[in-house]
């Protein structure tokens, strides 16, 4: 079987964006605006994207942080 370079291209996008953590639905989006060439939508899908990814990021580090004093506490006996 043969494969189209546009399926092949398709297939490559969907697996990136995936490891970058997009669900189906923003990969199918990301998709279409591909095949319709709307470069600027997929730059606000892929802006909005990063920003949730960094939302996550400094979730995590707040979380890090009472562990980390915590652990302070415990070790200095407060």
């Amino acid at each position: 079987m043969i494969i189209s370079d546009d399926k092949t291209k398709n297939i490559a996008l969907t697996e990136n964006l995936y490891d970058a953590g997009c669900n189906e639905e923003e990969i199918a989006c990301f998709i279409k605006m591909n095949t319709q060439g709307d470069r600027k939508g997929q730059l606000q899908l892929l802006a909005k994207h990063r920003k949730k990814l960094l939302g996550d990021v400094h979730a995590g580090e707040k979380k890090i942080s009472c562990l980390d004093y915590f652990v302070h506490k415990i070790r200095n006996n407060d």
